[in-house]
């Protein structure tokens, strides 16, 4: 007998294995492996808000700094250890400060 690619691989949903998929009270959405949280950047906040409010699901409270002298910091406003993040920057002009922002909220959540 051949066994399908769900059978094989227990992360795919399919009827016999739908246990697997969480539901989240506390963001009223659905997750395939853990919590889920979505954080955006300043390029688009307008974008994130909609995205957010389409799935039912909190943005994390995120502070973004640039210093005087062009550094940028990215503050997480809790911990997302453990979670299934999603960050929301689209590369819109000025690139260069978006790409950059997006480079470094990745390093800040990869360090929580």
């Amino acid at each position: 007998m051949v066994q399908s690619r769900a059978d094989r691989e227990p992360n795919v949903p399919n009827p016999t294995n739908m246990h697997l998929v969480h539901t989240h009270p506390e963001s009223g959405g659905y997750s395939l492996y853990g919590r889920l949280v979505l954080a955006s950047g300043r390029a688009n906040p307008g974008l994130a808000d909609d995205i957010a409010c389409a799935i039912g699901c909190d943005l994390l409270p995120v502070s973004i700094y640039q210093f005087a002298n062009q550094n940028t910091f990215v503050r997480l406003g809790r911990s997302v250890r453990g979670s299934d993040v999603f960050w929301i920057q689209p590369t819109c002009p000025p690139t260069n400060d978006t790409l950059m922002e997006l480079l470094i909220a990745i390093d800040t959540l990869r360090r929580d």
